[in-house]
């Protein structure tokens, strides 16, 4: 047992002046298990809370084999492994689960931007590791695959979608997606964050998108979006094509596109994918 008011722990592979591999200088021969709990942890300055874990080290392999937590009002599991035998700079794998946090506190360390957009409960459910030795390292070999789902909630993405502004005419509320579900499969590889899929539904409008955004902050998505029944969208010299468009509810489906830079994406409508019901 030992009692502690505070503790920093640094698990990265290199620090200012460091040239030699960590795993290099623990004994092969170290072993011990160990179980913990606090009542705050500080991760990527995000506060978790009634924190349980318990694991072992062995063979310069560290393995957090259960993890509990608390973020906000949900609720967190999850495992860890810190390889210093195969690779004595450290690999870490991972795997976690989440159940019903707030976007907005699950989403902040890791995804600001989006966090500050998203209002809604999720579950999540992710695995992935990297090559700890460096900063460089790190981004090039993070892999991260997952999936995230929703309750009823809004994504607020009037910057994002500026200039789409034409096009929704006197319905500018539409930029702030009111949906019943969200459904999202991702994977973080090469330095870019792929979405395989975003689903959100059940508001007046649904939403559909693809494509990837990179971690250095350029983006290109492919956005279908189903408008409200009767809604026109204004297409300016393709409007004649709007009344062929409509289905059988009379809702149009509208795609986008996203390209530039994240902030401040080019917005467009793909002609190509414009189609009849």
């Amino acid at each position: 047992d030992l009692p502690l008011t505070d503790l920093n722990l640094g698990l990265e592979g290199t620090g200012p002046g460091r040239s030699t591999a960590p795993g290099l200088a623990i004994p092969a021969a170290l072993s011990f298990a160990f179980t913990a709990a606090a009542d705050t942890l500080l991760i990527q300055e995000a506060p978790y809370t009634a924190v349980d874990l318990a694991g072992l080290f062995a063979a310069r392999v560290l393995e957090v084999t259960s993890l509990t937590a608390r973020r906000a009002t949900g609720d967190l599991t999850g495992a860890l492994t810190i390889d210093y035998a195969d690779d004595p700079w450290g690999r870490l794998d991972f795997h976690a689960e989440a159940r019903d946090v707030p976007a907005s506190d699950l989403l902040a360390p890791w995804l600001p931007d989006i966090a500050g957009r998203l209002d809604c409960g999720l579950d999540a459910s992710v695995v992935g590791g990297c090559d700890l030795k460096d900063d460089a390292t790190r981004n090039r070999t993070l892999d991260i695959a997952g999936s995230l789902t929703g309750n009823a909630g809004v994504l607020r993405a009037r910057d994002l979608l500026a200039e789409a502004a034409p096009y929704l005419g006197d319905r500018q509320d539409l930029m702030d997606i009111r949906f019943g579900d969200l459904d999202h499969r991702f994977r973080v590889v090469e330095g870019r964050y792929l979405l395989e899929d975003l689903t959100l539904v059940g508001g007046e409008t649904d939403w559909r998108a693809q494509g990837w955004v990179e971690l250095e902050g350029r983006l290109a998505l492919g956005i279908d979006v189903k408008l409200p029944p009767g809604f026109t969208p204004d297409l300016g010299n393709f409007s004649f094509l709007v009344a062929t468009l409509r289905d059988a509810e009379g809702r149009i489906n509208l795609p986008l596109t996203l390209s530039g830079p994240a902030d401040r994406p080019t917005v467009g409508v793909d002609l190509g994918r414009l189609r009849t019901p």
